[in-house]
């Protein structure tokens, strides 16, 4: 396993601009000083300045609204982007319906061009959506088509479900592949500490490749924003099955805490290295990629302060010719002025 240490002090400037009564500009920056140490060694130290927003946005109705520029692409399960691109996007909502369209290219690493389409209803206990998203990143041609469900069940129950298609250039030299994500929430009201369990099952098919925007990012209701597929071994979902379990508490909106575990699984016994954190050769001759126990925790004592931190062991399976587990501690403190 790798033993790696990142020390990152981040300042993030937010400026808004109400131009007219139906136009508005919004800019963040951030500034940040990274030191990474590697295997006992330190690298030289980084200090940058990276515009994440800046656009003008313009109300062409009550509903209809035009956003040019540097814009944060996210979708509210996290599941299908959460990026930055620079493009243009026009956007529709009522109270229980609307759609969206976009066009960008990823602002950062300047490998993909986009084209989004998205349509969601949405009530008091259910939400449903339906995206098409075609990319090209790094000479690579994709279309994915998805749809999604999340509903309320019995007040206590929640139920989410999301189902997902590549065409064209997929994983493993594959055309197509096909990926399915479920999970079942069930909140203890009646709880000071508002315990909440949850279970989920993810499964994606060899030629399965996701979008390169997903990031699998949550916070689930809490304050700590952390990976739903695993903080250490941080997979993505090619040729690949996922059991999670979390027991969850939320005693105040000012603290959370999670302890997640996780099992994972090949779909087709492979050599070939899964896209996850933690690098290893699969020997073949086993489907058991290994097993993820997580704890992560968010502490926000004031409304200008948050303490996160997260700790886990991922312990390698009989797939894998290397047994020696993989740890990851993480702590962050945030100010905001």
């Amino acid at each position: 396993a790798m033993r790696t240490r990142t020390d990152t002090l981040t300042l993030s400037l937010a400026t808004r601009w109400h131009l007219s009564e139906n136009a508005h500009a919004f800019a963040l920056t951030d500034i940040f000083h990274r030191r990474v140490r590697y295997q006992g060694q330190n690298h030289a130290p980084q200090t940058r300045l990276r515009s994440k927003e800046a656009h003008l946005s313009f109300a062409l109705s009550g509903t209809h609204r035009l956003s040019i520029g540097r814009l944060r692409f996210s979708d509210p399960r996290k599941r299908a982007m959460d990026a930055v691109g620079d493009g243009v996007h026009l956007g529709y909502k009522t109270p229980d319906w609307g759609w969206e369209a976009a066009l960008f290219k990823d602002a950062f690493g300047q490998r993909g061009l986009y084209a989004l389409a998205h349509v969601h209803r949405f009530s008091r206990n259910r939400v449903q959506g339906t995206y098409a998203l075609i990319e090209d990143v790094d000479g690579e041609n994709r279309a994915h088509l998805a749809g999604y469900t999340q509903s309320r069940i019995f007040g206590a129950h929640l139920f989410d479900l999301g189902i997902s298609a590549v065409f064209g250039d997929a994983a493993n030299l594959r055309r197509a592949g096909i990926a399915a994500d479920a999970t079942m929430t069930h909140q203890f009201r009646y709880r000071d500490w508002k315990p909440k369990l949850t279970f989920g099952l993810a499964i994606g098919s060899a030629g399965y490749q996701e979008p390169a925007l997903a990031s699998h990012k949550t916070k689930d209701d809490g304050q700590t924003l952390f990976k739903r597929f695993g903080t250490v071994f941080q997979p993505r979902l090619t040729n690949l099955a996922i059991a999670s379990a979390s027991f969850g508490l939320r005693p105040s909106r000012d603290f959370s805490l999670d302890l997640r575990a996780h099992a994972y699984a090949q779909v087709n016994a492979s050599t070939v290295t899964p896209i996850a954190r933690v690098s290893g050769q699969p020997n073949g001759l086993s489907r058991h990629d290994g097993l993820e126990v997580t704890i992560v925790a968010g502490w926000r004592p004031r409304k200008a302060t948050k303490i996160e931190l997260g700790a886990g062991i991922f312990k390698p399976g009989r797939a894998y010719q290397s047994r020696r587990p993989a740890k990851r501690l993480f702590v962050r403190l945030t100010q905001y002025f």
